[in-house]
C-alpha cells in the first residue's frame, strides 16, 4: 500500500496548512491484520566506500539548514543530478534542463559554468535549487545510499537519493 499525504515542518504551527507532499509504503500483514511500515533506507544498505557520484542519477530529497529550516521539492524526482565521468553534470529541475562542470578533489566539490534552458515556470523552485548548488563545498555518502552535498560555511546540507 502506498499512502500519499501532506505534512508540515516540525517548526510550523498546527494552524499552518500542510503543504509538503510525502509518501510512505506499507505492507499488509494478513496474520496480524496490520499495516507494517516499509523502511526504504535502512542502515547497512550501501557501502559508502564503494559509492561514486557517477553511479546513478541522484534525486534531491531535501536541504537542511543549520537554522533548522528544511526545504524539499514539491514533487519527488523533479530535481536530478547526473554526473558524467568527463566532469560534466546534467541537471534537471521542475522547469528547465541545465548542464555544467563539476570538480572533485579530496571530497571537496564545486560546480562551475552552469547553463540552462530559459523557460519560465510559475512557482518553480529552480532558482532556490540552483543557488544551493553554487554553495556546495564538499560531499560524502551515507550507509543509507544517500549522497550528501555540504554547503559552504557549514550552513547546511543537501540530501539526494
Amino acid at each position: 500500500v502506498i499512502v500519499q499525504f501532506l505534512e508540515r515542518l516540525k517548526s510550523d504551527a498546527f494552524s499552518t496548512p500542510a503543504s509538503i507532499p510525502t509518501e510512505q509504503i506499507f505492507i499488509y500483514d494478513v496474520d496480524t491484520k496490520q499495516l507494517i511500515k516499509v523502511e526504504q533506507n535502512f542502515e547497512g544498505e550501501a557501502d559508502p566506500a564503494r559509492m561514486t557520484v557517477d553511479m546513478k542519477t541522484w534525486y534531491w530529497l531535501k536541504t537542511e539548514y543549520n537554522n533548522d529550516s528544511v526545504h524539499k521539492p514539491r514533487l519527488a524526482k523533479e530535481f536530478g543530478l547526473k554526473f558524467e565521468k568527463n566532469s560534466k553534470v546534467l541537471i534537471t529541475t521542475d522547469c528547465n534542463s541545465m548542464q555544467g562542470d563539476y570538480r572533485i578533489e579530496n571530497k571537496k566539490m564545486q560546480f562551475n559554468n552552469i547553463i540552462s534552458t530559459r523557460m519560465f515556470c510559475a512557482d518553480s523552485q529552480e532558482q532556490e535549487f540552483s543557488k544551493m548548488l553554487t554553495s556546495v563545498s564538499s560531499y560524502f555518502f551515507t550507509n543509507k545510499g544517500q549522497l550528501i552535498l555540504e554547503l559552504k560555511y557549514d550552513s547546511g546540507s543537501m540530501t539526494f537519493l
